[in-house]
């Protein structure tokens, strides 16, 4: 007897669940690196007596990062995410609203996505858009935690997250070309002055215009990673001082090749302006990599070992190379 009433409770239960207006979202494992795809279930159930008119996916731009409580001086008040692929909803960065569009919304798919900062976060569920009353039932969601990319040796006990890339203070040394240039004026002017008081005569100023010949891109950046090479810095055992430059030779030939403001941009910024400039996947894959790995080498305390300041310096000369503009193409 008690062994039926159990059953006919859990039909019960189980048939209201079904009836009911729910998300559902799973992923196939709940730990990931920074940048790589995670992949994102959903399955949405709505009654027969519900019309569904949207969904609105802005949910995963605004995950709040569960780890920022713990540390805020260390990790992000929220998660920096970006959509890889949106599946059977067509979502992207622009774009995360789903509507019928005189077609059915779609009830299931995947959406893949990537994540640079680490923390943690709990699944996200897209809102629901619909003119009844009917209310969603709340379905347990998994939390999901985002580490550091492999590459760095185990030797580090706390990783910072990725900050954005830190801009130096301006020094006297950064004004000193107004001094040169008001004392270039006075003796100009003084000179001007003797000329015209000595043979009391109109000279015909003569105004000698400077060319400057701006090298192209690729021969600039090339010419930098050669010195960099150089000087040996990791090497030595300054790998965080080789990191640096590495990053600002890059930055700076991403800047002057594509007219982006790379220098200004963090590396989450950057990733997606490559995408928006509709640059090749796996060359701007190679561009955020090496950006990635050093910055955690540069704010977040990790360690690389010889191999790969030796294959992110070949890295930096093949991108260049693949990159350089046509018009470019044989001179080096």
């Amino acid at each position: 007897m008690i062994k039926n009433i159990l059953i006919f409770v859990f039909v019960s239960i189980s048939s209201m669940c079904w009836a009911q207006l729910s998300v559902a979202v799973m992923v196939d494992k709940d730990t990931f690196f920074i940048g790589s795809p995670v992949t994102l279930s959903y399955r949405i159930n709505v009654p027969s007596d519900v019309n569904l008119t949207s969904l609105d996916f802005n949910s995963l731009l605004e995950i709040e990062n569960l780890a920022f409580p713990q540390d805020s001086n260390y990790f992000d008040k929220k998660m920096d995410a970006t959509v890889l692929d949106g599946g059977d909803f067509q979502i992207n960065d622009q774009n995360m609203i789903v509507t019928k569009d005189n077609k059915p919304i779609p009830l299931q798919g995947i959406i893949k996505m990537a994540f640079y900062n680490v923390g943690g976060f709990r699944l996200p569920v897209p809102k629901l858009g619909h003119l009844s009353a009917a209310k969603e039932l709340p379905l347990e969601r998994k939390v999901i935690m985002i580490f550091p990319p492999a590459g760095l040796t185990q030797d580090s006990l706390a990783i910072m997250p990725i900050k954005p890339v830190m801009l130096e203070n301006a020094t006297w040394e950064d004004y000193i070309w107004i001094l040169y240039t008001l004392l270039g004026l006075a003796l100009l002017g003084f000179l001007a002055y003797f000329i015209n008081k000595k043979i009391n005569a109109k000279e015909e100023t003569t105004v000698v215009e400077e060319v400057i010949v701006k090298l192209p891109a690729h021969v600039i950046a090339i010419s930098a990673l050669d010195k960099l090479k150089e000087k040996k810095m990791w090497e030595s055992g300054n790998v965080k001082g080789y990191h640096s430059e590495l990053t600002h030779i890059i930055r700076q030939y991403i800047e002057d090749r594509y007219g982006v403001q790379a220098l200004e941009m963090t590396t989450s910024q950057l990733s997606k302006e490559m995408t928006s400039i509709k640059l090749n996947k796996e060359v701007s894959g190679q561009f955020i990599e090496i950006l990635q790995i050093s910055d955690i080498v540069k704010f977040a305390k990790g360690e690389a070992g010889p191999e790969i300041n030796e294959k992110f310096m070949n890295n930096a000369y093949s991108v260049v190379k693949m990159t350089k503009q046509a018009e470019d193409i044989g001179t080096e």
